[in-house]
């Protein structure tokens, strides 16, 4: 089963994870095995959002200057967006009441006057995704916590990273501990899944100007919002018998999403003077990791 976006044709694989709206898979380029990729596929009830996905990642990976050399860490490798179609030449006859899984998966055709299966989707690169672990498995891995210094440079690569996209005028609207990915050993993290983001600056051009304050207030809020997420996410991970009193009321606070303009930049500022006061200067904390053979299939949108 093949893969066709404008750049490459790609040969798809094994599933990687499934999530509640859109099923991971490994392929590869068509002639170039030693180039993974990753098709993301969306179910039947999800189809706008993966193209809404593709326009933020496009428009995200486009912006120009200092900003994109920021941001382009902490997002997918977004590739192209492209069509699943089966070559039937490549394919086994099937019996008269087979049902491709891909078919099954993705419910009706897209494809206007053909019978053959045409879907939408996302195509990523698979470096980015292969030696990282969702927040999610973090915690499963670390029943008992993470400890608060560990959790800590994950807090402020996060609050980096929301940073960037609000100022870019985009908010994520889902943030969670599956759509954090983190990369242990550089403590690298990547914000995935742009399923439910928000362009706002295309939201006051579609308002009329009387209205745009309103536009201007939910954009706040949304951003606030954001921050709010993230900070429930480390509340969740952190081992509470490692956590500093300060810093859990920190934290606390800004779960609460409290009214007012909260900006991750200036977060950042209040977050390092309150680290410092409690560990000293910052200094790199290498991340041990147990032992583990990462799971091939895992709940992950």
């Amino acid at each position: 089963m093949f893969a066709h976006g404008n750049l490459y044709t790609y040969q798809i694989e094994a599933p990687l994870y499934q999530g509640k709206t859109s099923t991971l898979y490994r392929a590869s380029q068509k002639g170039h095995d030693d180039n993974p990729v990753i098709i993301k596929a969306a179910h039947p009830d999800g189809l706008n959002d993966l193209l809404k996905e593709a326009n933020t990642l496009r428009a995200l990976i486009g912006l120009q200057g200092d900003i994109k050399d920021l941001l382009t860490p902490y997002l997918p490798a977004f590739i192209e967006e492209c069509d699943f179609q089966e070559i039937e030449e490549n394919i086994p006859q099937a019996p008269p009441k087979y049902i491709d899984p891909f078919t099954a998966l993705l419910g009706t055709t897209r494809g206007l006057g053909t019978s053959k299966p045409v879907r939408s989707y996302n195509a990523l690169a698979f470096g980015f995704f292969e030696d990282m672990l969702s927040v999610s498995d973090l915690r499963d891995l670390f029943p008992d916590g993470l400890d608060a210094q560990d959790s800590a440079w994950m807090f402020r690569r996060l609050m980096m990273a929301l940073g960037l996209v609000h100022g870019a005028g985009y908010t994520h609207n889902n943030i969670s501990l599956s759509h954090v990915l983190v990369l242990p050993e550089q403590h690298g993290l990547v914000l995935c899944d742009w399923t439910n983001a928000t362009d706002w600056e295309q939201s006051f051009r579609a308002t009329p100007e009387n209205h745009q304050d309103e536009i201007h207030a939910e954009a706040k809020q949304a951003a606030t919002n954001d921050i709010s997420c993230a900070a429930q996410i480390v509340i969740k991970v952190t081992n509470q018998q490692t956590m500093p009193q300060r810093l859990a009321s920190f934290y606390r606070y800004l779960a609460k999403a409290p009214s007012g303009h909260l900006t991750a930049f200036d977060l950042l500022d209040n977050y390092k003077t309150l680290t410092e006061d409690l560990w000293g200067e910052h200094q790199f904390r290498p991340f041990e990791m147990p032992e583990i053979n990462k799971p091939t299939t895992k709940e992950r949108p």
